[in-house]
């Protein structure tokens, strides 16, 4: 996201725009080690980029400071951007998933819009204590599914942009597992210290 007073319409005239002023140009979090900042991060080694990362405290500061133009880009979250998007405040230059979001299907993906893009998704799910039995958790996650298929509440959570996946625990947890190293090698290979 970037905003729509930035002279930038794409990740390639973002990317032009960070090497032609190393260092000067400001991207915003909701602090260390939070998505938003490693999401920051992948972009900077991606398009291998000198960017000054600001950490706020959360999703809301980092709006504010794309809509007062305090930082020229960020990576919110799609759902808590996409009013700003729709009310023509912040400009959404590509979504990290890894396809379109239906709700903006002209935005592309990181992947298209740069040859080394990326893929990163913010989700949900809903978790137990370790050592709950495999029948608790798979009479959950069977009411989950069911509560999530049904029509109106797919209807309501599509309606922000969030897409229902309707998994195993299996799935999930390989899901897990998958996020859990992916993120502790971007910690290790950049550096995050959480303040």
């Amino acid at each position: 996201m970037a905003p729509t007073t930035a002279p930038t319409t794409s990740v390639a005239e973002l990317i032009s725009l960070a090497k032609a002023k190393p260092g000067q140009l400001n991207y915003s979090s909701g602090g260390n080690g939070s998505q938003a900042h490693f999401a920051g991060e992948m972009f900077r080694q991606a398009a291998a980029l000198e960017v000054v990362h600001v950490p706020y405290k959360g999703a809301p500061e980092i709006l504010n400071s794309l809509l007062s133009n305090q930082t020229a880009f960020a990576f919110p979250t799609f759902t808590t951007a996409l009013p700003q998007v729709q009310a023509g405040k912040l400009r959404a230059l590509a979504v990290t998933s890894p396809s379109r979001n239906p709700r903006l299907p002209d935005v592309p993906t990181m992947k298209e819009a740069m040859a080394s893009g990326f893929e990163l998704n913010a989700w949900f799910g809903v978790v137990a204590p370790a050592g709950t039995k495999s029948d608790i958790v798979n009479r959950l996650n069977a009411e989950i599914v069911r509560i999530l298929r049904d029509p109106a509440v797919r209807e309501r959570l599509s309606s922000d942009g969030t897409e229902v996946v309707t998994n195993s625990p299996e799935e999930f947890g390989a899901l897990i597992r998958a996020d859990v190293a992916l993120w502790a090698e971007l910690v290790k290979r950049v550096g995050v210290r959480i303040e």
